[in-house]
């Protein structure tokens, strides 16, 4: 049985590779006709919608379409899937047979929009924005199944206007579809709920906006709308209510409601006014009638958790309670006696954002929300870096464990450098960071920010990363005379930043020249034997007023040998681009005196005594005339 079972596997696994195969010969074949224009430029606060061929019909087998989205400079794209459902991805080995893939370049180097979804269903709107302002969008299907496919807007912004999405402009059509289930409900409701329905959702604090009533349709309407979501903006307070508040809320009542604030923002609730059945005895506490908010992920465990943080009753409300991303979820259940008034509480939305300042020579470091427990799902949080002008930073890594994809597109930190042209957080510095690999990385601005997403699904330990600020100026060295000293690459023996460019002001006492030896060499190398294209060491000394190298451009295992200087003062100047890191380099440096140069003493013998003769008689002779002068009348 087991011998059979095991071919059968072997089987349907190669049956599966052929068919994966098949699928990609097929679209490789394909053009792109129905696709539409083949790339847009967008001004700014322009928009296009994107719709997959046929749309809202099926689209056809064996597509290949291909379009690319360019923004003015300075600004990025923000793609708002409106529908999504393309064939799911297979169950065993993770690949989607139609797929749509959004990428950028960032230096050189191809990377896909980071959140973009490539295949299956979206139950709801969602949105992501780009890094930078030319995104290509791929499109491929291959010749199985066929679905609606997609209507995506693109819209240009600049970075300092996201967030400006609320829930309504998300979804054009909610307000249409609250509109028509609140008429069904009337439509289908007892004579006795004839009763105003136009329920405002920011009523003023402390008032009623829901007669109350015990009739069932008039209950069952009242309860769709307390399980609307709620959109909270950065502007404005909102404020949620139980049914028929300040009257007591019906008994047996249970529902949840979705509170959505802006992106990378956090939520903050208060309690205007609270009053639910109160609750007795330890551990059982809010037993009876129970309000709940939390993460929609960690909903369930809050209510059924014996911690009583997260569960309110008795007229304990929610006091500054913050919920760490933009999303919130309420549970309220009543239990067949005691109710009461209920409650009226004011929610906020306010930027997940932290203002790092770092001192000239000194060093912060900052975290990942709850390090090192696991960060909250669905995180939107801006970290900005300052230093003083004239300096850059250095950030390094000191724990690093992140939810691991290829491209990042689940959970990422990314960091970028403030642009002097645009003034804005627009320069990539590195690519985005996930897995276990976190950055080292060396700005060449004074300011950077760093954006940390997470997804809604795994969440690791986080992050604890140190920045530093160096002063953007040649790095004293100096020689002592009866001494070396050893030279080496920031973060030594661990693995250097990228785009590192860190110059070494290295001088000996006058009289000296200053001889440099490897004791450790670990660079990137060329691809092929070249010139060092990507990390070396170069030396430079002036001599005659001239600036020359000294020696060659240094890289791979390669490093400077029995390099001996003719000046006291030499600059050695490190490089790295954006890729590769290695674990640096270690160079001593000592100094080597100047000898005086020996001269040969001068000789008075045969011809050259006349010679050396000649000044004594001139003296003589100048003398007697001075002398003759003297006695003469």
């Amino acid at each position: 049985m087991g011998c059979w079972l095991m071919q059968l596997l072997i089987f349907y696994f190669r049956l599966t590779l052929l068919g994966s195969a098949c699928r990609a010969v097929f679209v490789q074949s394909t053009s792109n006709d129905g696709c539409g224009p083949s790339s847009y430029s967008l001004a700014t606060g322009a928009n296009v919608t994107l719709r997959s061929p046929g749309y809202p019909a099926s689209y056809p087998d064996n597509l290949w379409c291909e379009t690319t989205i360019t923004a003015p400079a300075g600004s990025v794209l923000r793609f708002r899937y409106q529908w999504f459902e393309l064939e799911r991805l297979t169950s065993i080995f993770g690949r989607c047979h139609d797929q749509l893939k959004l990428k950028e370049t960032v230096n050189g180097v191809e990377y896909v929009t980071p959140h973009a979804v490539s295949c299956g269903v979206l139950a709801t709107p969602m949105e992501i924005t780009s890094r930078t302002n030319q995104v290509s969008v791929t499109f491929t299907s291959d010749d199985s199944r066929r679905y609606r496919g997609y209507e995506i807007i693109v819209d240009v912004v600049t970075p300092r206007q996201l967030p400006i999405s609320s829930f309504v402009s998300l979804y054009p059509d909610f307000a249409q579809r609250y509109v028509d289930t609140v008429e069904n409900w009337i439509a289908a409701a007892d004579d006795d709920a004839s009763v105003d329905v136009n329920v405002p959702t920011t009523p003023a604090p402390g008032t009623s906006t829901i007669r109350p009533t015990t009739s069932g349709s008039y209950l069952r309407l009242q309860l769709l709308l307390h399980q609307l979501p709620i959109t909270v903006s950065y502007d404005t307070v909102r404020y949620f209510t139980s049914i028929n508040y300040p009257a007591d809320y019906p008994a047996s009542t249970t529902y949840t409601r979705e509170i959505i604030g802006p992106a990378g923002s956090q939520l903050v609730f208060d309690s205007v006014n609270f009053a639910l059945e109160e609750s007795y005895g330890g551990y059982t506490s809010c037993r009876y009638d129970i309000l709940t908010i939390d993460e929609p992920h960690d909903l369930l465990m809050s209510y059924l958790s014996f911690d009583s943080s997260g569960r309110y009753c008795g007229t304990k409300g929610p006091q500054n309670l913050t919920i760490p991303n933009n999303r919130a979820s309420l549970f309220f259940k009543s239990d067949a006696t005691g109710q009461d008034r209920g409650f009226n509480i004011s929610v906020r939305a306010v930027g997940v954002y932290q203002l790092i300042n770092v001192t000239a020579n000194a060093t912060a470091s900052f975290t990942s929300p709850n390090f090192p427990q696991p960060y909250p799902r669905d995180t939107n949080r801006t970290y900005e870096f300052a230093a003083p002008e004239g300096h850059y930073l250095v950030f390094k890594v000191q724990s690093f464990s992140l939810e691991y994809d290829s491209s990042c597109q689940y959970d990422s930190l990314q960091f970028n450098e403030l642009d002097p042209a645009t003034k804005a957080y627009t320069r990539p510095l590195g690519k985005p960071f996930c897995g276990f690999k976190g950055p080292s990385l060396q700005s060449s601005t004074n300011r950077v920010a760093a954006y940390f997403f997470t997804d809604s699904y795994q969440h690791h330990a986080g992050f604890n990363i140190t920045v530093t600020a160096i002063p953007n100026k040649p790095m004293p060295i100096r020689v002592p005379a009866d001494g070396g000293v050893y030279i080496t690459s920031p973060n030594y023996p661990d693995s250097y930043p990228t785009f590192v460019n860190v110059t070494y002001d290295i001088k000996a006492p006058e009289g000296y020249r200053i001889r440099f030896d490897v004791v450790a060499f670990n660079l990137e190398g060329p691809f092929m034997k070249g010139e060092c294209p990507h990390d070396h060491v170069r030396f430079f000394e002036r001599v005659n007023k001239v600036v020359k190298m000294l020696g060659t451009k240094y890289c791979s295992l390669e490093g400077p040998d029995e390099l001996l200087s003719e000046t006291n003062h030499v600059r050695m100047v490190f490089q790295s681009d954006f890729s590769v890191n290695h674990s640096g380099f270690n160079i001593s440096a000592y100094p080597v005196k100047i000898e005086p140069v020996a001269r040969p003493p001068v000789s008075c013998a045969g011809f050259a005594l006349k010679l050396c003769q000649v000044p004594l008689l001139l003296f003589l002779v100048l003398e007697a005339l001075l002398f003759s002068k003297s006695i003469l009348p």
